[in-house]
């Protein structure tokens, strides 16, 4: 006896399997990706991170600018352009969406 749709859903356990060991370790992911351009339409009033960086008055060209900022500033930024709290909120949120996209990649639900 067969029961219809237990292939596809093998499938897709493996597929959420693939996608779960990718994930697994440390990673450098770019800004652009990690803050899309969804996120960004969806938290800001913003096309993606850098405009919000500029638009904010933060000086970042470079991944050292980027570093050398007081969080206190970024902070500032978040809460007068964003629906976040603090910035270390706005990175959670997009590191977690992140995350699903990753995992779902490829998965039909």
């Amino acid at each position: 006896m067969k029961i219809k749709g237990l292939d596809e859903f093998g499938k897709q356990l493996e597929t959420l399997e693939k996608n779960t060991k990718k994930l697994q370790g440390t990673h450098n992911i770019e800004f652009s990706i990690l803050f899309n351009e969804k996120f960004m339409h969806k938290n800001t009033n913003f096309d993606n991170i850098y405009e919000f960086f500029e638009n904010a008055g933060l000086k970042i060209k470079s991944q050292e600018d980027f570093e050398e900022l007081e969080e206190i500033e970024l902070d500032r930024a978040v809460i007068e352009f964003t629906n976040f709290d603090s910035w270390q909120d706005m990175l959670d949120k997009a590191v977690l969406e992140y995350m699903d996209s990753m995992l779902f990649k490829g998965v039909k639900l």
